[in-house]
């Protein structure tokens, strides 16, 4: 998203930048210049204004993304129960919609079953408390 809107902002000031040489090496009337300069002048801010305007839909969506993912975590981290069998199925889904790489049938069996995400987060705690005792 942000590169497409970079990208968009270059092309549109180039396109004023060679339609403004055009003009000027055409020697056209006073009017012509003036109305020129002031087409160009209106076009950049409002290239750049799109650009923004891209650049934070794209960097709002992210945020968002994050907090799915980060809400989805929470549920992962209770122990599986019957009553939270769909939370935990709603968990699984949006792990795997905004993860580049898609859990696999059997990780998402694990984690429909077991508790898994702790287990990983106790081993990781163990081993960092072992690392800072040496």
């Amino acid at each position: 998203m942000i590169f497409n809107a970079v990208i968009v902002l270059i092309i549109v000031a180039w396109l004023c930048i060679n339609i403004y040489m055009v003009c000027i090496s055409q020697c056209l009337t006073n009017n012509m210049k003036y109305l020129n300069k002031i087409f160009v002048t209106a076009i950049i801010p409002i290239a750049i204004a799109f650009s923004s305007n891209q650049i934070a839909v794209s960097i709002k969506e992210k945020e968002l993304k994050s907090k799915y993912i980060e809400m989805a975590l929470d549920v992962l981290k209770t122990p599986p129960s019957e009553n939270r069998k769909n939370m935990r199925q709603w968990a699984i889904q949006v792990i795997n919609k905004y993860s580049e790489i898609p859990l696999s049938e059997e990780a998402k069996a694990e984690l429909m079953k077991e508790n898994v995400l702790t287990v990983i987060q106790s081993s990781v705690t163990v081993q960092d408390t072992v690392i800072r005792k040496q």
